[in-house]
């Protein structure tokens, strides 16, 4: 039962204070054999079961498991590979805790990143002997080995095994191969994607000719300017056609011609005739009743213009405008109809207008000036909103206008585009447009509340909903109010908020031992239990108070003893009976309690008892001379030790005493509610790294004795603060006035808290009273290490690394040291002596020193 002694202890012995002393410890544990306790290893090292000792990690390595087993690396330099760390080498530019993912010339699976083939321009790494290339640098060849060869050719661009460009003066053969183009008596051509040769240059003697794209010699050309035949020989009849000079026709074309080009091109004819294809023709040959020598500008009545060559063809019984796109007499395509007919499905048709009794009215409207006006009343079964002689120019709501007729819309449409696409909805709160223009069906009543106009989306969700594409969607049940579907911004009842653990809110559930849930955490614990943001966590073993789980502050009532913070329970107590409040109350035979209750001593008068019945009988008279005598020297003895221990502590009755005190509970009255440090200087601000000492006062307003102990906060590195007395007790009435010391460590704001620990002996209960402290330091060149802000490392040297970061809004720069042993009072000395030199150096020509950080751990320099 060593570890119960001793932590981690496996065998251990007994000192003469009877305290454990370990001799072996379990695994992973080291035996520091001084103390005789059982450590950890440090960091960076790890235990080895061999040696039973503390080794030194692998190379890069953070956690070793076991010798030449590392199970995490560095990673920042290194990542883990076959139990070891694998350097990261400078060509690695992503990497992962157990793979260098990118390098900065491809891709690798579980390799540093080695120099690859220098003719590769993106490879992979197999391992750290084999590589794969996956494309070459431009013109280079991909082999089949995975290698790369470099060609020979200067202008010509490979790129993955195919030619992309030829230099100039060759083209790209079906081969993948370049071919020069002069073999076609070209400078520059190409081969198209079907395989076709194309020129766009030839040599100077040559002309591209156009029919068969080539480049071919042309004797009747006079000039030749960039490939092209621009005049033809001026002593012969010839014309260019087709980038070639070709002889007139001589024959009858060239009738009526008025305009000619110097290649016999009729291009005007005269005014009675018009040009067709070329030749000049009678423009009542064509129906044209005035031309202007070119085209028909005005055809016959009952003809029309042809869009396909200008000529007129017969027009349609009825058709004020058509258009025909071709010369034979084919129907055309009819734009307006006369007056008396009215355009539908392409055609001219009569108006005929009838009343509800098949009556037929008035076709028309006569005008002033007699001119008739269309009057037709629109058939319900079109669906049309308007139309006139030209057709049907607009429809009813719920359709849309195709063909000149009106065609009903999708489902669900209110007004529609086409057939695809809606402009709005039905007046429905369970119909939205999406963005592909569908009305479709959702649940705007429950999770909207401001849809948008024309029932378009949501512009506003509601509680419990949350927005995404002009969508409402629910939000998680743990969610009153959310971002999206896994983000709350305020928790549902029973639920709590802790972003540690999720972003979504987290059930009251997980709340074990907490008194008052909130939807932060828990406020306060139950008994039993003590407070880890936001949870509980539950004291140690028989402890009924604590604040951390370790040391307990009030052990069970009965059978236990509070001994160095730990409830043991009395058997533990050597020759210890029974217990009760945390103190040994009996003991075995001649022994009784000690005076702190935590250890039995032996009872002198019980002994002394002991002694046999004749020695009693003949010195009755001197044992009870020496009983009376015993008696009388023991309370004087323990009158003069309790004297001892008060004498340095001042207790006073409240009610003879002038203070006056102000209740904080219903068992404790103060003098002061607050305790300020101060200074008798002007600004009232105390000394750093000096005690400043006040005085409060603290009453029992009970009826009963109480225990009363103030306590501070632990894992303090601000200030260092001390009470005396640590611990008192008082009757009824009765004040005790503690002396509270306070040392801070830096220059600071110090606010913070004391707590006043009582203790009901009569009903074992306790109550903790929370004192506020608050303290302002002097300037110094001791700094709160809080008020400085890294940036960024800048610099490395043997004993330090050098930081550029902010301090109280300047720009500074931060030396942090590696290893300096604060706590040995030499190495302190020195240190402070140097910063005390710094301090001293004031010059426009020097560095201003700020201060320095004297806090283990994070000892530093500013400037």
């Amino acid at each position: 039962m060593c570890y119960l002694k001793q932590p981690n202890c496996h065998l251990c012995s007994t000192t003469n204070d009877y305290k454990a002393h370990c001799t072996d410890c379990y695994a992973p544990y080291l035996l520091e054999t001084n103390q005789g306790t059982c450590l950890n290893c440090s960091t960076y090292t790890y235990y080895d079961n061999n040696t039973k000792s503390c080794l030194p990690n692998g190379i890069n390595c953070v956690e070793n498991a076991k010798q030449n087993v590392c199970v995490a690396c560095n990673n920042n330099t290194s990542f883990l590979k076959d139990d070891k760390c694998v350097a990261i080498t400078n060509n690695c530019t992503t990497n992962t805790r157990s793979n260098c993912e990118v390098c900065d010339f491809g891709i690798s699976i579980g390799t540093s990143c080695f120099i690859q083939n220098e003719h590769c321009k993106y490879n992979i790494q197999l391992n750290e002997k084999q590589e794969r290339c996956l494309q070459c640098k431009d013109s280079n060849i991909l082999n089949i080995d995975n290698t790369c060869t470099t060609t020979n050719e200067i202008n010509e661009i490979i790129r993955n095994n195919f030619t992309f460009i030829c230099e100039n003066g060759y083209f790209k053969n079906q081969t993948n191969g370049c071919e020069g183009c002069s073999t076609h008596n070209s400078k520059i051509c190409t081969l198209n994607l079907t395989d076709n040769f194309s020129v766009f240059s030839c040599q100077s003697e040559y002309v591209i000719n156009i029919e068969n794209n080539t480049c071919t010699s042309d004797t009747n050309c006079n000039t030749i300017n960039g490939s092209d035949c621009t005049a033809c020989d001026k002593f012969k009849t010839f014309k260019r056609t087709k980038n070639r000079c070709v002889n007139c026709n001589d024959n009858n074309s060239h009738a009526n011609g008025e305009v000619f080009t110097d290649m016999c091109v009729c291009v005007q004819c005269t005014n009675d005739t018009l040009l067709v294809n070329g030749i000049c023709v009678l423009k009542s040959e064509v129906n044209c009743h005035k031309t202007n020598g070119y085209t028909c500008i005005q055809c016959n009545e009952k003809y029309t213009r042809n869009n396909q060559d200008d000529h007129c063809v017969s027009s349609e019984q009825f058709v004020r405008y058509s258009m025909h796109t071709v010369v034979n007499n084919t129907k055309g395509t009819v734009f307006e109809c006369e007056t008396t007919h009215f355009l539908s499905d392409g055609n001219c048709e009569s108006v005929i207008i009838t009343n509800k009794n098949n009556q037929i009215i008035q076709n028309y409207k006569q005008d002033v000036d007699n001119t008739k006006y269309l009057m037709k009343e629109i058939d319900d079964n079109t669906n049309c909103s308007y139309q006139n002689e030209k057709g049907c120019l607009s429809c009813n709501d719920g359709y849309y206008l195709e063909d000149n007729k009106c065609v009903k819309c999708a489902n669900n449409c209110s007004t529609c585009f086409n057939s695809t696409l809606c402009l709005t909805c039905n007046d429905s709160n369970n119909l939205v447009l999406n963005n592909k223009g569908e009305c479709i069906e959702t649940n705007f009543v429950i999770s909207c509340q401001q849809p948008m106009v024309n029932g378009v989306g949501c512009a506003i969700c509601k509680d419990g909903y949350y927005y995404d594409q002009k969508f409402c969607y629910k939000c998680d049940k743990s969610c009153a109010i959310c971002k999206n579907s896994i983000t709350c911004s305020l928790c549902a009842d029973t639920y709590f908020y802790y972003k540690k653990d999720s972003d979504l809110c987290i059930t009251y559930d997980k709340l074990i031992g907490c008194k008052n849930k909130t939807s932060h955490g828990c406020d306060v614990c139950q008994t039993g239990y003590y407070l880890t943001d936001p949870y509980c966590s539950k004291c140690a073993e028989n402890c009924l108070s604590c604040t951390s789980l370790k040391p307990c502050e009030i052990c069970n009532v009965t059978d236990y003893v509070l001994k160095d913070g730990i409830c043991l329970y009395y058997t533990e107590i050597e020759f210890c009976t029974s217990a009760n409040n945390g103190y040994c109350t009996s003991c075995k035979g001649m022994r009784k309690p000690s005076d702190n209750g935590l250890s039995c001593v032996e009872d002198k008068l019980i002994k002394l008892n002991q002694i046999g019945i004749p020695i009693i009988v003949v010195a009755i008279v001197i044992i009870i001379i020496s009983t009376i005598t015993t008696y009388i020297l023991f309370n004087v003895y323990n009158n003069n030790k309790n004297k001892k221990k008060t004498q340095n502590v001042c207790v006073f009755q409240m009610r003879k005493s002038n203070i006056k005190f102000v209740k904080i509970s219903k068992e404790i009255s103060t003098n002061k509610t607050e305790l300020i440090f101060e200074s008798s200087n002007e600004g009232g601000e105390i000394l750093v790294n000096e005690f400043s000492s006040e005085l409060l006062c603290l009453g029992n307003n009970t009826t009963h004795h109480i225990k009363m102990q103030l306590k501070m906060k632990e894992g303090n590195d601000v200030y260092e603060i001390q009470a005396n007395p640590s611990l008192v007790t008082l009757k009824p009435n009765y004040a005790c006035e503690f002396e509270i010391s306070l040392k801070p460590n830096f220059t600071s704001n110090i606010e913070d808290k004391i707590a006043c620990v009582t203790l009901n002996i009569i009903k074992g209960t306790e109550d903790v009273i929370e004192i506020p402290i608050r303290a302002t330091t002097v300037m110094s060149y001791r700094l709160d290490y809080h008020e400085l802000i890294e940036e960024k490392k800048i610099g490395e040297g043997s004993f330090g690394i050098v930081y550029k970061g902010i301090f109280r809004g300047n720009v500074v720069c931060i030396k942090k040291m590696k290893e300096l042993l604060i706590n040995q009072e030499s190495q302190e000395n020195e240190f402070e002596k140097e910063v005390s030199m710094l301090v001293k150096f004031k010059s426009e020509f020097i560095v201003h020193f700020f201060g320095a950080v004297f806090v283990p751990n994070k000892v530093c320099m500013v400037t």
